[in-house]
């Protein structure tokens, strides 16, 4: 069969989907492994030059991922407009080279997709060879950020490179939902985090909160202005302009798999919101926003973000509620699940990261990873142990 596959490069999303036509796909990860984030990409990011690399076979496409090239002084950082740029240093010594990343762009994950499950690692990885031959003619180094270990793993394993020269950039939340109702779900956190979560639902219930589940493209009057609030309060410049330009991107592409969670007060006043999108029996948190006046003393933060999130799981019998990097604290006390995100840099000479330099990295996100865990260690949550990554 491996000589009937072909690696191809489509300059556009459509002409990838009309290649693809109406054969089903798999994602590796999760919705930022989706063919609508890829085009909300497309809309929210129209300053970056896109292509999607691809295997097919027969003429049909088997495996895609998409290729975002980054050129130092032309098109600023990938992530300047969106999340946590200071997790997403470029190696120090190759900064003013050219890279492409590969996988993923102003998500929280990264992948491919694929079509053939009984295929998929051959594709895959004749994909990330073919890809990085591609980017090599073009004298682009290679950027895979917020890979999963089996992601990470598998690219490690198709260009052959030795060890493993990824580092831990950081970690996503999980929260399987292995329980049909809420007082189960309560039932099953360590005694310590159960005294949290029942304060937090009285609180809730005591403050009168009603939530309501709508749609991205209905909470526009009000979801932006909440999340500039909440980046203000981490630290970021107030840019409503451009949550509202991402948030109409967004909508444009993936509003039938987008569910808001508001949270009105007593007066009917919104006063937290969170998006998530479902998405192969997922959902997946990609933000929360705040009226922190008349939030804070309602609990309605919680209800917003984790509470309703985890009802709406198990009324529509889910399979797990992602709730995304950072925060680590919290999101283990209401039951998450950490899995570690690497970032793997390749030159165009197969060099890697400096060893030195990816150990030192990996080191500091293994302690401040262990700072948020080390205190609430119980029998029924087992601290990851990421020497054994």
């Amino acid at each position: 069969m491996r000589e009937n596959l072909h690696f191809g490069i489509c300059s556009s999303l459509s002409e990838l989907a009309s290649r693809l036509g109406k054969t089903s796909f798999f994602s590796t990860s999760n919705v930022y492994s989706s063919l609508e984030w890829w085009a909300s990409v497309e809309l929210m990011r129209p300053e970056i030059r896109i292509e999607y690399g691809y295997i097919s076979h027969n003429q049909k496409v088997t495996a895609a991922i998409p290729i975002y090239f980054y050129s130092p002084g032309r098109t600023g950082d990938p992530y300047a407009a969106d999340w946590k740029v200071d997790k997403h240093k470029w190696p120090a010594s190759r900064a003013a080279e050219p890279w492409a990343l590969v996988g993923g762009c102003s998500g929280f994950h990264s992948g491919f997709i694929y079509t053939s499950q009984s295929e998929a690692e051959n594709h895959v990885q004749l994909l990330f060879r073919s890809t990085f031959a591609y980017l090599k003619e073009k004298n682009f180094n290679l950027m895979a950020p917020f890979l999963d270990l089996t992601n990470c793993r598998n690219i490690c394993d198709s260009l052959s490179l030795q060890g493993f020269p990824a580092h831990l950039v950081n970690a996503t939340t999980t929260l399987p939902v292995n329980f049909t109702s809420f007082d189960e779900y309560i039932s099953l956190l360590p005694q310590q985090f159960r005294t949290i979560v029942r304060r937090d639902t009285r609180t809730i219930l005591d403050s009168e909160l009603r939530v309501e589940v709508m749609r991205l493209s209905e909470c526009m009057g009000f979801l932006p202005s909440l999340w500039d609030a909440v980046e203000v309060s981490h630290g970021s410049k107030p840019n409503l302009e451009l949550r509202c330009s991402m948030l109409n991107a967004q909508a444009k592409t993936m509003d039938n798999i987008s569910s808001v969670f508001v949270v009105k007060d007593s007066a009917n006043r919104v006063i937290s919101a969170s998006l998530y999108y479902e998405y192969n029996g997922e959902i997946h948190c990609r933000l929360v926003g705040v009226d922190y006046e008349r939030a804070k003393p309602t609990g309605a933060y919680f209800e917003a973000m984790y509470y309703a999130p985890i009802r709406y799981a198990i009324h529509e019998k889910l399979q797990k509620v992602c709730f995304g990097i950072d925060a680590f604290t919290a999101k283990i006390i209401r039951g998450s699940e950490l899995r570690p995100l690497f970032t793997l840099y390749v030159g165009q000479d197969l060099r890697t990261l400096d060893p030195s330099a990816a150990k030192e990295a990996t080191s500091q996100v293994m302690n401040y990873l262990r700072s948020f865990t080390k205190n609430i260690s119980s029998k029924s949550y087992q601290i990851p142990n990421f020497d054994q990554i």
